[in-house]
């Protein structure tokens, strides 16, 4: 068995005979733990995904996940065939046992998780429990010492950018002296901001999976880039393409993130500058151009009324 599936072997055999079962789906695995209630059958908590979950997994969730090694989605054939499993399924009759089986499983339980709804549960067999206690954990503490090893071997902190678009800004001071209906030309800048920093756990050549991320960049600026990071912890990743600077000597960052909002001011001044000598070519354009709009509005009045004049003149036409 791999990583994962001793992973998750140890953990459904842990607690004992009869106190954890797990349900498969396509999208993934179920979790329960037996709940003992007073005077009725047990019933059934369903500890991942968890019940009270919305999209944000909860710490004890996120815990389990990097447990079993970061997935959910574990290939539980090899088990079954090893005999480390029974299998239940209410609608399937070529599961062991058939129908009845499922139904004295679910006869044991006080829960709706069981009232013939899809999936197969999985019950660890007393195979599962000897095997796991002769060598599995064993293997298992074996794998995850030497995970452990190849996390240290890439461990690192990356500095991770994310693109955006700057753009000039003036005081509202001097943008209410800006004449009505003056466009002026407002320089932007396409740029990749040190946004946070991260440690990698792994990587490969296409992704570098992270954990840890710290925002670096705390200046009023909306990003237009996508965000850099995807996935959820333990798999978060990031792509290196969006790497500024690997394994960066200490107070780099510090200083990167000082360039960039050093240079996010200067566009901000030049700007300024600028459309402070602009404003009186600006203002003398506008006034110019407002004289020319009287002018037009007189001329087009007079060439309408000379017209009218001319065609009273001449009088009806027969």
């Amino acid at each position: 068995m791999n990583r994962a599936q001793l992973a998750l072997m140890d953990w459904l055999t842990e607690a004992g005979p009869g106190r954890r079962i797990m349900r498969t789906s396509p999208f993934g695995i179920h979790l329960f733990e037996v709940v003992d209630r007073d005077g009725g059958k047990p019933g059934l908590d369903r500890v991942y995904p968890s019940e009270t979950t919305g999209r944000q997994a909860s710490e004890a969730e996120r815990a389990l996940l990097v447990r079993l090694g970061g997935r959910d989605k574990i290939d539980t054939m090899p088990m079954y065939r090893g005999g480390f499993f029974d299998v239940y399924h209410p609608l399937q009759g070529h599961a062991p046992g058939g129908p009845e089986a499922y139904e004295r499983f679910a006869a044991r339980f006080d829960s709706p998780y069981v009232s013939g709804s899809g999936g197969s549960f999985y019950e660890p067999t007393e195979t599962a429990f000897a095997f796991m206690a002769a060598q599995g954990r064993d293997q298992l503490a074996a794998l995850v010492a030497r995970e452990e090893a190849e996390r240290e071997a890439v461990a690192r902190t990356v500095l991770v950018g994310r693109s955006t678009v700057l753009r000039g800004e003036i005081p509202e001071d001097l943008a209410r002296q800006v004449p009505a209906g003056m466009v002026l030309p407002v320089p932007s800048r396409r740029v990749t901001l040190p946004y946070a920093t991260a440690t990698v756990v792994r990587e490969t050549a296409a992704r570098l999976y992270v954990r840890d991320v710290r925002m670096v960049w705390d200046r009023p600026v909306h990003f237009s880039g996508p965000y850099p990071f995807s996935g959820h912890d333990p798999n978060m990743y990031v792509s290196p393409e969006d790497v500024i600077v690997d394994d960066p000597a200490p107070g780099l960052v510090e200083r990167l993130v000082e360039i960039e909002a050093d240079y996010h001011a200067d566009l901000h001044r030049i700007t300024a500058d600028i459309v402070r000598q602009m404003l009186p070519l600006a203002t003398e354009m506008y006034s110019r151009l407002l004289q020319k709009d009287s002018e037009r509005e007189d001329l087009l009045r007079e060439a309408i009324s000379e017209a009218r004049d001319e065609a009273r003149a001449k009088g009806p036409v027969r």
